[in-house]
């Protein structure tokens, strides 16, 4: 049997961190409990993430590299097994740092590179944000059709043929 390698300090701490956050709310979580899960010394936590901040930081860039790459896909989405897929991964990812969500307000008040990144993302991406949410609400819809009554059909193959220009 082969014996697999310790994971690194860092990583156990940010597994541990997401878990917390995602339990007890970011605010309530002290780097002091952290460690404490981890059994380790603060100042071992400190060593690998010197502020609570840089731990904060370090899981959103996970979340917003797992979020980009699965975007990145959906163009690939061609029928309803793929489009569940989408959607289930979507979600998974969204419960896995769901802290981000739940404490929102909380980290952008206090996270300064988390607060600029988010206003930079709206204010130089709203087309391509707008262009986004219409291509969604349209597979979104489109997975509707087979179960509509035929007026309701043609209502939906109005509303999609409307937006269809700015879906490409």
């Amino acid at each position: 049997m082969v014996k697999k390698a310790p994971r690194r300090t860092a990583e156990r701490i940010l597994e541990a961190s997401l878990d917390l956050f995602n339990r007890f709310g970011e605010p309530n979580v002290s780097t002091t409990l952290i460690s404490a899960e981890l059994r380790i010394s603060p100042g071992n936590l400190y060593y690998h993430y010197p502020a609570k901040d840089e731990l904060i930081n370090a899981l959103f860039d996970r979340y917003e590299h797992a979020l980009n790459e699965l975007l990145g896909a959906g163009d690939s989405v061609r029928n309803v097994e793929d489009a569940w897929f989408f959607m289930h991964t979507l979600f998974e990812i969204i419960w896995q740092y769901r802290f981000l969500y739940r404490d929102l307000n909380d980290l952008l008040s206090k996270n300064r590179r988390l607060e600029t990144h988010f206003q930079t993302i709206l204010k130089s991406e709203p087309e391509s944000a707008q262009a986004a949410m219409q291509r969604g609400a349209h597979h979104a819809l489109t997975l509707l059709m087979p179960y509509l009554e035929d007026g309701q059909r043609a209502h939906l193959q109005h509303i999609v043929a409307a937006y269809a220009p700015a879906n490409g």
